[in-house]
């Protein structure tokens, strides 16, 4: 089974320590950090674009270690044969890293819930945290694709998680940025998917623009290396 094959090769899953972490240790420091930050005045009131960005940031990590693990296995050069393998794997690899991410949230939601720092889940954030995921999973693929043949597989990945926390305007609104850090933001559509999470709905257009044109590029990514093998 594909979904077992996969799931086998994440670090996340190799022993019940490493499973511990991912699912419980790591969630418990986040909100440690996140209410000590608030308390002393550093973060302002902006906890679901917060946990939007720890649940973003797992799924680019875990979708970057499917795709490297399944090269370093042979399997994707298997998959790469046929658009149908393809396409079942890219399915998995997309329905395991959701979970795993939606996993880690729930466990967030409910740690932040004993603090008493929750507003209640409505059915419009819960949306908003589902297109932050797809989105978050769609660059994933994006940047992990152009290093897999090369020595360091996971510098997209890597570069992208270490950017996320500024240019998603997470930790400041956008508007305080410099006007260069700012133009760098708004090429990328994490900081409307942030403005989502705190009421705003405006932004609904450009982000179906975002996602054709990186569907668009998703597309010939996997068309030429398609094309390669």
């Amino acid at each position: 089974m594909l979904v077992k094959t996969l799931a086998k090769n994440l670090s996340i899953f190799s022993n019940w320590q490493t499973i511990l972490v991912t699912f419980l240790l790591e969630p418990f420091f986040t909100v440690l950090f996140y209410t000590l930050l608030t308390n002393q005045r550093i973060l302002g009131d902006g906890l679901w674009p917060y946990l939007s960005l720890m649940m973003m940031i797992q799924s680019i990590v875990v979708m970057a270690q499917l795709l490297v693990k399944a090269r370093d296995n042979g399997l994707l050069k298997e998959v790469f044969g046929t658009v149908f393998a393809l396409r079942l794997f890219l399915l998995t690899a997309i329905q395991i890293t959701f979970l795993i991410a939606a996993g880690q949230g729930v466990v967030l939601y409910l740690l932040f819930s004993l603090t008493g720092q929750f507003i209640g889940l409505s059915f419009s954030l819960l949306c908003w945290l589902v297109l932050s995921l797809c989105f978050a999973i769609l660059f994933g693929l994006l940047v992990s694709l152009p290093f897999l043949r090369g020595e360091n597989p996971f510098f997209g990945s890597n570069l992208l998680v270490a950017c996320l926390p500024i240019v998603s305007a997470t930790l400041a609104p956008i508007s305080h940025y410099p006007d260069w850090l700012a133009w760098l933001s708004r090429l990328l559509p994490f900081w409307l998917l942030q403005a989502g999470l705190e009421g705003s709905t405006a932004e609904m257009a450009w982000l179906g623009l975002y996602g054709l044109l990186l569907l668009a590029l998703l597309f010939v990514l996997l068309k030429k290396q398609l094309n390669r093998d």
